[in-house]
């Protein structure tokens, strides 16, 4: 597995993994996506491999990313969304924190934006 989808792995499962504590750090809840640049069918692929109860969205066509202006960088051709967590409140951006790295701590870092 090279470092790029081993990276991606570590990420999506440390929220998983962490995903009643990220549920409870914020009245009311939040709730959890994950957001790529791929086909929805390879999102859905990966969710169901790795067993993540939120889904994977597609921005195929960097529609939303693009709207915001997220970071992105490209491997062999194909762009791809840098590590990024959003915290969003009734259609605002009010929280983000980037770049997230390394990416097993993704999970404790989201749970620490929500905390704020």
């Amino acid at each position: 597995m090279n470092a790029r989808l081993r990276d991606r792995r570590q990420e999506l499962c440390g929220i998983r993994d962490k995903l009643g504590a990220l549920q409870a750090a914020r009245p009311g809840g939040v709730r959890i996506f994950a957001l790529s640049t791929q086909s929805a069918e390879y999102q859905s692929e990966v969710a169901t491999r790795l067993g993540l109860p939120y889904p994977i969205l597609s921005d195929e066509r960097r529609a939303f990313s693009g709207a915001l202006g997220l970071p992105t960088f490209e491997v062999e051709g194909v762009v791809l969304l840098k590590r990024i967590t959003l915290l969003v409140y009734e259609g605002k951006v009010i929280g983000r924190d980037y770049p997230v790295f390394p990416s097993d701590e993704a999970a404790s870092r989201a749970l620490e934006l929500c905390r704020t």
